[in-house]
């Protein structure tokens, strides 16, 4: 990850972070997928202000559409990282997303743009507003091939977000802009979707 939030009022701003790479470590069914998202937020009152993340691709010393062998340990692209722009849970000892505001970011070439999850099924990841960013989708996700990034902003598990405010951000190419499933709560108003799949 190039970043990781947690605790309470952090400022994440004016950064640039470009190209992931994934620690080789696991294979499924001979094909290495793992997490390597550009950032992750936990606690409340962080504001995430214009950052840049991009640069993650296929072409990056990978030269067949499935991904590089187990390396024990030996750091390798990641084209089955599956990068989110920024991901957040409530499991495994970290703190719930709360309070957050997360605006003016461009999110190039993402798996999700931005993912969170409510894993413990309590209604604890509440009070987040994403707005004014750009989430351009990437085209290599868990080798599904072009089209693949499934979400622009996903609300996962459990009760999903409570008060969640997705607003005035543009969407390209996801197969999904929004997925405020689950049992969240919120708006969603002002936003452009462009050459992506269904909106729900």
């Amino acid at each position: 990850y190039h970043y990781v939030a947690s605790g309470s009022n952090w400022l994440v701003e004016d950064n640039e972070f470009e190209r992931i790479y994934l620690w080789v470590s696991r294979l499924e069914n001979g094909i290495q997928y793992e997490a390597a998202d550009y950032g992750r937020l936990f606690g409340s009152g962080h504001v995430m202000r214009r950052n840049w993340m991009h640069g993650t691709n296929m072409g990056d010393g990978v030269t067949s559409d499935v991904c590089p062998p187990s390396q024990n340990g030996v750091f390798a692209p990641a084209p089955c990282a599956h990068p989110d722009g920024m991901q957040s849970y409530n499991a495994g000892g970290v703190l719930p997303l709360q309070n957050a505001l997360i605006e003016q970011n461009i999110f190039d070439g993402c798996g999700q743009g931005i993912i969170m999850q409510d894993l413990l099924n309590n209604g604890s990841m509440r009070d987040v507003t994403i707005r004014n960013n750009v989430f351009i989708a990437g085209t290599w996700v868990q080798n599904d091939g072009p089209g693949a990034s499934p979400w622009g902003v996903l609300c996962d598990n459990g009760q999903g977000v409570q008060n969640l405010k997705v607003e005035n951000n543009f969407f390209y190419g996801f197969g999904a802009a929004f997925g405020p499933r689950d049992n969240s709560t919120g708006s969603i108003k002002g936003n452009i979707a462009l050459n992506g799949g269904c909106l729900y």
